[in-house]
């Protein structure tokens, strides 16, 4: 979107892992959520406008379009038509910023789902501020993936690249790091500024916070300051072990409010 050509080898395999993951993640639902042969109702039979679901619904549906058209481009250039190639590589750059709108409102949806929750999830866990928190939270998940499966495809793929040199590869992950170093920071500060506002710091003594404290500080501060330390010596192997670590993080989050963190007054024999 910027003109950063320089990150341009990183976009075919973020679109393909997106496109393959928000395309299991629907199947998932239709089984999770039950009623599996009603999917289609969405798009046209039920408009439940005031349902949080619904609008996750529609943008999960208009993101895999996104995503199809964003992939085109390296379908057909693979049979080999180059018309077909060009029409859907112009098209993709209005598609990516209509992407980038979609994928940030259902992030931050997700997020929102628990608002109408504020007795169920623990109160470390519950802020007005879920929606920002998930969309952040997302943000660097997102880049650490794409460290993940371009440091897979390339050792996987290496002689089938053209024109690949380590050495620059291993500049432009480290300036994937700088931009993960940011949101962590931003992500970090809200949460201090979420605890001081709702006056909280009580729980922190519990055993919910001491793993609320692990969470946070073993997998967002922690990964942060080792990626400035990676950042400095210019170690892209710790960074992309970072990224692993972060991915985790952000899967243990998820685990922490959906399930870990819910009902949280339930006392388990």
């Amino acid at each position: 979107l910027f003109g950063i050509k320089d990150y341009k080898h990183f976009a075919k395999p973020a679109i393909l892992s997106s496109l393959l993951g928000y395309v299991f993640a629907v199947f998932a639902l239709m089984f999770d959520l039950g009623r599996y042969y009603r999917i289609f109702y969405v798009i046209g039979w039920s408009w439940g406008l005031n349902s949080i679901l619904f609008l996750i619904a529609w943008h999960f549906f208009l993101y895999i379009i996104i995503c199809f058209i964003e992939w085109f481009p390296s379908f057909f250039e693979w049979l080999g038509r180059e018309k077909l190639r060009d029409f859907f590589s112009k098209l993709g750059i209005w598609a990516t910023v209509f992407g980038v709108i979609i994928a940030g409102g259902h992030q931050s949806a997700l997020g929102g789902i628990f608002l109408v929750a504020p007795t169920k999830l623990h109160p470390l866990w519950y802020s007005a501020l879920l929606p920002l928190f998930f969309l952040i939270s997302a943000i660097f998940a997102g880049i650490s993936m794409v460290i993940i499966e371009s440091t897979i495809s390339h050792r996987v793929f290496r002689d089938k690249i053209k024109n690949f040199h380590q050495k620059d590869f291993d500049v432009k992950t480290l300036g994937l790091a700088k931009a993960i170093v940011f949101t962590l920071f931003v992500y970090l500060i809200l949460k201090i500024f979420d605890l001081i506002h709702y006056n909280r710091w009580h729980y922190l003594s519990t055993d919910y916070g001491l793993w609320y404290l692990f969470e946070n500080i073993g997998f967002v501060l922690t990964p942060a300051i080792t990626l400035i330390y990676a950042i400095r010596i210019k170690s892209a192997k710790l960074m992309r072990i970072m990224a692993f670590f972060i991915a985790s993080g952000v899967i243990i989050n998820r685990f922490n409010i959906s399930l870990i963190a819910y009902k949280w007054y339930v006392q388990l024999s």
